[in-house]
């Protein structure tokens, strides 16, 4: 998946501010892409471009019910009733499948049909990105995670 990649993190001496920055929160988990090829085949990638559809089988399922030609940028997590457990998370790349599913948290839809990178604004066929992460993405966080609020430490 070289043509798409994550965001990254880039250090700073302070956290930029303004009402054109959109915070996100950062979660233990691994950042990575969420992809339905255009043959609809589901597949998941991490921030490395390495392919992680065999540890994490279940979001190969999800991707493969996203719309053709979709690609979503977020993080893998696992739940635990107090948050997620990023141990765990790591003990699925040593063991063909755990007990508990992870989970895909989504924070950009970089393709929906076209390529949404650089475009100013969220809007996809004249609807918001998080309507159309609403209205086509189960189990993927359903809402925004960002915020252009910075109070103290994010």
């Amino acid at each position: 998946m070289a043509e798409f990649t994550p965001a990254r993190l880039q250090a700073v001496n302070d956290v930029p501010r303004g009402d054109s920055w959109r915070y996100e929160p950062k979660f233990d988990g691994y950042r990575g892409l969420l992809v339905n090829g255009a043959s609809g085949k589901g597949s998941v990638w991490s921030r490395n471009n390495k392919d992680l559809g065999r540890f994490f089988p279940e979001l190969l399922d999800l991707a493969s019910r996203l719309p053709r030609a979709t690609v979503l940028d977020g993080e893998i997590v696992m739940p635990t009733p107090t948050g997620v457990s990023f141990i765990t998370l790591q003990r699925r790349l040593t063991a063909a499948r755990g007990d508990s599913p992870v989970a895909f948290i989504a924070f950009d839809i970089l393709r929906c049909g076209d390529d949404l990178r650089g475009q100013t604004g969220y809007v996809v066929d004249g609807r918001s990105r998080a309507d159309v992460n609403s209205a086509t993405v189960p189990r993927v966080y359903r809402g925004s995670l960002g915020t252009t609020s910075f109070r103290g430490r994010l």
